[in-house]
């Protein structure tokens, strides 16, 4: 559930309750100044997550370009040698530490993957939950303007839902495809290793 609609529920189970929500504005008030700062923090943490992943980007751009021309460079050097054993030997063990550094790359975002695919999962069960307490209390409300709020409300988190099930969905088949690349990595890399014994 998002700490809005969570909000927002709550003072709708309240008002189908029967509860005076004016009676109990402290409450209210509480919760509104808590979310208000986790909504900042939130926001906060967002952007400098952002921030990180830039930095990361770029660097893994840099690594792919300097692998790329190591081996541009490696085969040049190799066929120049009349495929000499021992550079090839060297390619091999190079190519085995970044293949291991590549697995590791995958295992750790798989990983991501899947605890973020946990979290939205558990989110858009407790939205899902929040938007039918907001449409019962769209049913009930006898008052025309708080009526007009709760369906204006239940148009946003209809649409919350929706972005929240495509996160998913999306996040489910990245780490599937993760998973199998990670696969053809860790083969390659017995390819490799059965090269070496031979070298």
């Amino acid at each position: 559930m998002t700490r809005k609609t969570g909000i927002v529920a709550l003072v709708c189970g309240l008002a189908i309750s029967g509860v005076v929500i004016a009676d109990d504005s402290g409450k209210v008030k509480e919760l509104r100044e808590k979310a208000a700062k986790l909504w900042e923090k939130s926001i906060s943490d967002h952007e400098k997550s952002v921030a990180d992943v830039e930095a990361a980007v770029k660097l893994e751009e840099a690594s792919e370009k300097d692998r790329a021309e190591a081996r541009k460079l490696d085969w040049e050097a190799f066929k120049l040698a009349q495929h000499d054993k021992a550079h090839r030997k060297a390619m091999v063990e190079a190519a085995i530490k970044h293949a291991h550094a590549d697995i590791h790359n995958l295992e750790v975002f798989i990983h991501h993957r899947g605890a973020q695919l946990q979290h939205l999962e558990s989110s858009l069960k407790d939205e899902e939950k929040s938007l039918a307490d907001l449409k019962a209390a769209e049913k009930n409300e006898k008052n025309a303007a708080t009526k007009t709020v709760i369906a204006g409300t239940v148009e946003t988190a209809e649409g919350e839902v929706a972005t929240l099930k495509l996160s998913a969905e999306n996040v489910k088949e990245i780490r599937q495809r993760d998973e199998k690349t990670l696969h053809a990595h860790q083969e390659q890399l017995k390819k490799l290793e059965a090269e070496l014994k031979k070298l």
